[in-house]
């Protein structure tokens, strides 16, 4: 994982991984980097997705994050917003990382094949404009991949993927980076 890479190379002193602000619960990211202290793992995500929340998963060896945030089936733009603001904004404030990872995972998205939240297009952009102005205007440098998104047409899943790069050419333009 790069992110362990980055910290044993000194090439950073504290590092935010945002994942998932999607669907799913980061628990990979949160095995990897459990007993990492300069790692802070945060997943904003549907309670009820596979593999079916916390509660009775013991016998699966689920991995919590350092601040999980699971939400309701269902969950739309207002709820879901409010919840990635509250833990992002307090989560930059309190651990003070070096560098943000953010896995962009769209599977929140409303019509997504897979996914049980209901973020309308706005809410998806929203949420984007959101991670990645929170850590410019904080002068962190953020790292953005896409992930998570199941739709049949090709097109509409590169269109909601494509939104977090249009909200980073935005910020680039609006902080002149």
């Amino acid at each position: 994982m790069r992110s362990k890479v980055l910290l044993e190379e000194g090439a950073v002193d504290r590092i935010l991984i945002c994942d998932d602000l999607d669907v799913h619960q980061g628990d990979g990211t949160a095995e990897i980097l459990r007993q990492e202290a300069r790692a802070f793992t945060l997943s904003v995500h549907c309670k009820d997705n596979f593999p079916f929340g916390f509660k009775g998963m013991a016998h699966l060896g689920k991995d919590r994050s350092d601040l999980d945030v699971g939400l309701e089936k269902g969950t739309g733009d207002e709820a879901f917003l409010s919840s990635v603001s509250e833990c992002l904004l307090g989560t930059l404030d309190d651990f003070r990382p070096d560098l943000v990872l953010y896995d962009a995972g769209v599977d929140v998205h409303e019509d997504d094949d897979l996914g049980n939240l209901c973020i309308s297009w706005e809410g998806l952009r929203k949420r984007e404009d959101l991670v990645i102005q929170a850590c410019v205007s904080k002068r962190i440098p953020i790292a953005c991949v896409i992930g998570g998104g199941y739709d049949r047409d090709a097109r509409h899943l590169a269109h909601r993927h494509a939104a977090v790069h249009r909200a980073a050419h935005d910020a680039w333009r609006t902080y002149r980076l």
